[in-house]
């Protein structure tokens, strides 16, 4: 997921531009259970079903984005 630019844009491997800030592991599944509001990422992070790396301040703030978008 790259919020880098106005668009955004998501796909799987190596960052396409640059160099990632933070970069998050993740099954599919437990992705989508965060973003529909089912899961926690902080229970998910502590049970190592969420691997994170990088600029952790950053994935924080994804996790209120998350949130909001949750709600539409």
């Amino acid at each position: 997921l790259d919020l880098k630019n106005p668009t955004g844009s998501v796909y799987e491997g190596n960052p396409k531009s640059a160099k990632a800030d933070a970069t998050v592991t993740i099954e599919d599944a437990d992705f989508v259970d965060i973003a529909s509001g089912a899961k926690n990422a902080q229970s998910l992070f502590q049970s190592g079903k969420l691997k994170a790396a990088g600029n952790i301040m950053l994935l924080m703030k994804m996790g209120s984005l998350m949130q909001t978008s949750s709600k539409m």
